[in-house]
Formats: structure tokens, C-alpha cells, sequence
């Protein structure tokens, strides 16, 4: 916390933490380290670490790297969230029923949606071979040989919304 500039945390949010961590953890947490994983006009969510001694220039380095992943997993749990949201979670058969991994069905919902492999790993912040993968694989589950007949399938067995 006393790292963060001024003109982000001023002086009565600095005291509020401490007396926050002072009446909550008993005072047992020293440092905090708040890694951003949305900041937009819906709100802001961070992956939040706190312990009892600082944290080294080699350790915060580590986050940096690290919230790379930190996001993609994010954007990975939202894009299945709204997945299931629109199939229905309880809907039979479920992606977990037809075999496929919370990831696989989150790249069938951004390729039903009309992204391209690239788009897919950019949204999800992977690799494009990792989509590429993951692709593969949803094919395999789902009978199929490519895109297209990968997003009819599943339309047709009800993992995805049929088209207006």
C-alpha cells in the first residue's frame, strides 16, 4: 500500500487500510499487492495478495509477469460464465455432459460468435495455438471436421442458442 502514488491512494486511504487491516486481521497484514484484471465503466475486479512482510522487487516482478494469466482466466471464466448463461446451465445435454472442458466451451462460444482463432486467444489472452488446440478438440468431442459444423452441432444437441 505505501507504494501506490498519491494521486491513486492519498493519505486517508492509506490510514483506512492499515486501520482496516488492524481491526479485521489483526494487524497481521503488512503489505497488499492489487493485480488488475478488469478496469472498465462496469466496475473494477483485481486479484488481491496481502501478507505479513513486504514484498521484494523480484516477487513483484513475478505478479507483473503473472497477470497476464491472471486476466486470461478472468476473460476465460466470463466468456464461459455468459456461455452458460445463454445455454442454460442445467440445460441437458451440458458441455460437461458432451465432454467439453469449461475452456473449450468458452472458445465454442467466441467461434459461434463469429472470432477467428487470433480474436479467440486475444480475448482469452492465450496463444493462438493454444486455441488452436482447444479447437481441435471440441471437433473431436463434437463428430465433427471444422468450424462451421462444430457451432451446428452444437446448436443442434442444444449446447449453443439456435440461430434467430
Amino acid at each position: 500500500m505505501d507504494d501506490v502514488p498519491d494521486r491513486f491512494a492519498d493519505r486517508g486511504v492509506h490510514e483506512r487500510w492499515r486501520a482496516a487491516c488492524t481491526e479485521v486481521l489483526d494487524g497481521s497484514i503488512v503489505s497488499q499487492v492489487s493485480v488488475p484484471l478488469y478496469l472498465g465503466p462496469q466496475g473494477h475486479r483485481a486479484f488481491l495478495v496481502g501478507r505479513v512482510d513486504p514484498f521484494t522487487a523480484a516477487e513483484m516482478a513475478s505478479l507483473r509477469r503473472l497477470q497476464r494469466v491472471f486476466v486470461g482466466l478472468d476473460r476465460q471464466i466470463a466468456a464461459h460464465a455468459a456461455w452458460a448463461a445463454r445455454t442454460g446451465v442445467h440445460a441437458v445435454p451440458t458441455a460437461e455432459a458432451a465432454g467439453l472442458t469449461p475452456r473449450e466451451s468458452a472458445v465454442l462460444d467466441l467461434l459461434a460468435a463469429g472470432l477467428t482463432a487470433r480474436a479467440i486467444a486475444r480475448r482469452l489472452a492465450v496463444g493462438e495455438r493454444t486455441v488452436q488446440k482447444h479447437l481441435q478438440r471440441v471437433y473431436a468431442k463434437l463428430g465433427v471436421a471444422d468450424r462451421l459444423a462444430a457451432v451446428q452441432r452444437a446448436q443442434l444437441v442444444g449446447l449453443l442458442p439456435a440461430p434467430p
